[in-house]
């Protein structure tokens, strides 16, 4: 990993721990090489999506398309490659060509029945270089908001439930990447 996008997601993962979660120091990191970009020297970055958690960042590697009927299917990975977080502090994206779109959540069943119950979060975000990044969501960094969103989806011990990031190309394609809730 760069060292740029190491910050950048580091210092992110090392937010204010117990507070409300704000934007980071990666914020002006992104700044400062935005402004680098324009300038033409073009920061080095790591292509891939990651979540940002309290201990740590971690690359999401699994992902899910759109089948029949807006359920969806694992093509990359399988939900036991998913990592699993309480409280989800962001998640920086640096995939060319690929924008973060939205973030849902949803339970297992999305994977099963196209009435699964889905829940779009609100979120925000900052262009960190060209293609990179970083997108907070206030709903998923607190425990308690965690829970009720997953009652509000149906999940359970038994059928969990995942906040996705979903990332889109210029065309319309959509990649969901998973994080399990606990």
């Amino acid at each position: 990993m760069s060292a740029t996008l190491s910050a950048i997601v580091l210092s992110a993962a090392l937010l204010h721990v117990g507070a409300e979660p704000q934007f980071s120091a990666a914020f002006d990191e992104g700044r400062r090489n935005a402004a680098s970009d324009r300038a033409g020297a073009q920061p080095e970055t790591v292509n891939g999506v990651f979540v940002i958690t309290r201990h740590g960042p971690i690359e999401l590697i699994a992902y899910a398309e759109e089948a029949g009927r807006g359920m969806l299917k694992m093509q990359s990975g399988s939900l036991e490659d998913v990592p699993v977080a309480a409280e989800v502090l962001g998640f920086v994206s640096a995939m060319p060509t690929w924008a973060p779109d939205d973030v849902i959540v949803g339970s297992r069943r999305v994977f099963e029945d196209e009435r699964a119950e889905r829940r779009s979060l609100r979120k925000t975000g900052l262009q960190l270089n060209t293609y990179a990044v970083e997108l907070r969501v206030p709903e998923l960094a607190r425990r308690d908001t965690v829970k009720s969103l997953l009652k509000d989806v149906g999940a359970s011990a038994e059928v969990p439930g995942y906040a996705f990031v979903v990332l889109t190309t210029s065309s319309g394609y959509r990649r969901f990447y998973p994080v399990g809730l606990k």
